[in-house]
């Protein structure tokens, strides 16, 4: 969860986040952020892709 990650854009230019496929994670995962897009995005071997906790107005495009 990064520090001062609002009104940003993530774009990962179609590159993979891959996990271990082990363990409660998330490839990337904001808590309490706003106004963010993630977008371009290949996420494997994560319990969850993208999860957003009390994060508001985010939006998710070809991920």
């Amino acid at each position: 969860n990064p520090t001062n990650f609002n009104n940003k854009i993530f774009d990962c230019q179609g590159h993979t986040i891959e996990g271990d496929g082990s363990g409660y994670d998330g490839g990337i995962y904001l808590n309490s952020r706003q106004n963010n897009t993630i977008k371009n995005c290949i996420i494997r071997n994560f319990n969850y892709g993208i999860y957003l906790y009390y994060s508001s107005n985010n939006t998710l495009t070809n991920n």
